[in-house]
C-alpha cells in the first residue's frame, strides 16, 4: 500500500514539475537571432539596403520598463538615434509615425511578432521588389522597416492590412509593419512604395500640384495592382455619383494648387465641403484607369514619366464629366 502511494505521490511530483518546467521555457523563451541590418540585396543593377530596427525598439523597451518617467528622451536616444544614424534628420520626426509609444506592452508584442517574422518579411520584401524591378527599374533605394505603434494603429491596421508606408524621398521607403501582416498587403506596398521613389528620380523635389498628387498616387496604385491583383490594399471605396460630381468640380478648379490645407483636405476628407477621405487616391486611380483604357499600348516606363498634365489631358477624365 505504501508503495502504491510513493508511485502516485511520485507521478504527480513528476508531472507538476513537468509542467512548470513547460510553463518556464515558454515564459523564457528566447527570440530568434536578429537578421543583419541593414541587409543588402542586389536585384539586377540595383542595389538595396534593408534597415530594420528591432534592437533600438528592444533597447528603448527595457530601459522605459525601469524609467516610465523618461520614455521621451529614453526613445530618442535609441530609436530616433538608429534612424538619423540611418540619414534622418531630426524635423523628420515631427511626423506621427515617429512619436513616442506610449503602450509598451503592446508595442514589445509587436516587435516579438515581427522578429518571430523578420525572415517571412524581408524575404517577402525582396521578392516584391524583384517583381517590380522587372517592371520598372531604378536606382539604388533603402527600406527601412518600422513596427506600427499604438499610437497609429487606428490610421493603418484596422484600413490597411496592418500594413503602410511612406516614399520618405526619392531615396528612402519607410514601410510600416504590424504584427498581423499578410505577404501579398505588404508586397502590394512595397510596389506602391517602389513606384514612388522611381517616379521622384524623374520628377525632382518640387512641390507637387494637387493635380500631381492625385496622379502620383493613382500611378502608385495601377503599379501595385497591376503586380497584386489580389491584395485588398485599396480600401477606400468609389465615390457615389453625387459625390464625384461635387469633387471633380473642386478638384478642377484647383488643378495648379500647391495649397497644404487643400492636399489635406483631399487626403484625410473634408466634411464641410462633402470631399471624402482618400479623395487623392480615388481621382488619381479614375485617371489612371481612363488613361489606359484609352491608349492600353503604353508601358508602365512610359505612364510613369508622363507628366500629370499630359496624363490627365490624354485620360480625357475632365472632358467626359462636363458632357
Amino acid at each position: 500500500m505504501k508503495k502504491t502511494f510513493r508511485c502516485i505521490n511520485l507521478i504527480i511530483i513528476l508531472v507538476i514539475l513537468a509542467s512548470c518546467s513547460n510553463e518556464t521555457e515558454e515564459f523564457e523563451k528566447p527570440l530568434p537571432t536578429l537578421l543583419s541590418s541593414p541587409e543588402t540585396y542586389i536585384e539586377g543593377e540595383q542595389e538595396f539596403e534593408i534597415y530594420t530596427y528591432y534592437q533600438s525598439f528592444l533597447d528603448f523597451l527595457a530601459q522605459a520598463e525601469k524609467q516610465p518617467d523618461n520614455v521621451e528622451e529614453i526613445y530618442k536616444n535609441t530609436v530616433l538615434n538608429s534612424f538619423k544614424e540611418n540619414g534622418f534628420s531630426y524635423s523628420d520626426f515631427n511626423a506621427e509615425i515617429f512619436y513616442t509609444p506610449s503602450d509598451v506592452v503592446k508595442l514589445r508584442n509587436t516587435i516579438e511578432v515581427l522578429i518571430e517574422r523578420q525572415d517571412e518579411l524581408n524575404t517577402t520584401i525582396k521578392q516584391a521588389l524583384a517583381t517590380s524591378v522587372a517592371e520598372l527599374p531604378g536606382g539604388s533605394k533603402k527600406i527601412h522597416i518600422m513596427p506600427i505603434i499604438p499610437e497609429i494603429t487606428h490610421n493603418i491596421e484596422e484600413e490597411a492590412g496592418s500594413v503602410g508606408g511612406y516614399a520618405w524621398n526619392k531615396n528612402n521607403i519607410v514601410l510600416l509593419v504590424g504584427p498581423s501582416f499578410l505577404e501579398v498587403d505588404l508586397a502590394y506596398t512595397v510596389a506602391h512604395e517602389y513606384h514612388h521613389v522611381v517616379y521622384m528620380d524623374t520628377k525632382g523635389g518640387k512641390w507637387y500640384t494637387l493635380l500631381e498628387q492625385a496622379v502620383l498616387e493613382g500611378k502608385a496604385d495601377t503599379f501595385a495592382t497591376m503586380l497584386y491583383p489580389e491584395s485588398f490594399m485599396s480600401y477606400y471605396e468609389p465615390f457615389t455619383t453625387e459625390e464625384n460630381t461635387k469633387v471633380m468640380e473642386i478638384f478642377s478648379a484647383n488643378l495648379e494648387s500647391t495649397d497644404v490645407e487643400l492636399s489635406v483636405d483631399f487626403l484625410y476628407g473634408d466634411e464641410r465641403e462633402d470631399i471624402p477621405q482618400f479623395a487623392t487616391y480615388i481621382i488619381g486611380s479614375q485617371i489612371m484607369e481612363a488613361l489606359l483604357t484609352k491608349h492600353s499600348n503604353l508601358t508602365v516606363e512610359e505612364w510613369t514619366k508622363m507628366p500629370a498634365k499630359e496624363v490627365l489631358e490624354k485620360s480625357n477624365l475632365l472632358l467626359n464629366k462636363t458632357e
